[in-house]
């Protein structure tokens, strides 16, 4: 697929942005992956979700024109480290991705909890407290290496976080991990009942700050991280960032 029938495909879904500056370093507009990871990006939440609001904002204010691609999460990925993609948002850094793609400053700072229901006598203080637990995980995500090699406890793996969640309020498993944001948000849209009888870890398995990253395969990519993090700063220190995160409901958990 060509840049310009990215771009094509961006404005079908109505998610191009025009620059907010003049400059424009490109004569093609970096193409941003967008997949689905609610609350923080998707093509039907509004403004692309948290995340993706923040980043074509910045790059906006950074001179950059955008184009939107929608792709698997797999896809947007090898997309990015091969250069036909530019820009993949809301993305955890990990040894291995740092050696492949260029990471932005930290956006917002993303807690890995364990979530549990309020029937259930459960406090989590550290990894032994879930000695003989089965725990639900989900496909996918990227949990501390000392949980994925302790072997006291017996993980259950779901295809998405809906399923485990679902497991969890229908007392298939009593334990989850999950980022808290992203399960609060799906109990809110998808099981509003069960949203007083679930109760979130106070003490994080792990706390990632959120970033975005962008293409090595372009020669210019450090050039384009360090005005995104120049315009990202700025937006910081305007109060922008914290009107986004209002506009989307989450100002208060995500301080």
């Amino acid at each position: 697929m060509t840049n310009r029938a990215i771009l094509g495909m961006a404005v079908f879904f109505g998610i191009a942005l025009q620059p907010f500056s003049s400059v424009v370093a490109e004569e093609e507009p970096l193409i941003l992956t967008n997949n689905y990871w609610p609350p923080y990006k998707g093509e039907t939440l509004p403004k692309g979700g948290i995340i993706t609001d923040i980043t074509m904002q910045a790059l906006a204010r950074a001179g950059y024109e955008v184009a939107v691609a929608i792709v698997p999460w797999n896809r947007a990925y090898a997309g990015t480290v091969s250069g036909r993609y530019h820009v993949i948002t809301a993305i955890w850094s990990t040894p291995e991705r740092e050696k492949e793609i260029e990471y932005s400053n930290p956006i917002v700072s993303s807690r890995i909890v364990l979530i549990h229901r309020s029937d259930y006598e459960f406090t989590f203080n550290s990894l032994e407290d879930l000695r003989g637990e089965t725990v639900g995980v989900t496909a996918g995500y990227g949990y501390p290496e000392d949980f994925q090699n302790a072997d006291f406890f017996v993980r259950e793996e779901s295809e998405t976080l809906s399923l485990s969640l679902r497991k969890l309020i229908f007392g298939r498993t009593n334990v989850i991990v999950a980022e808290e944001i992203a399960a609060r948000y799906a109990v809110a849209t998808e099981y509003p009942d069960a949203v007083v009888s679930l109760k979130y870890s106070e003490i994080a398995l792990q706390e990632n700050p959120m970033h975005v990253a962008f293409s090595r395969a372009r020669p210019d990519h450090v050039e384009i991280r360090d005005r995104f993090n120049e315009a990202l700063d700025e937006m910081r220190k305007n109060g922008t960032l914290k009107d986004i995160l209002e506009f989307h409901g989450v100002s208060r958990l995500m301080q």
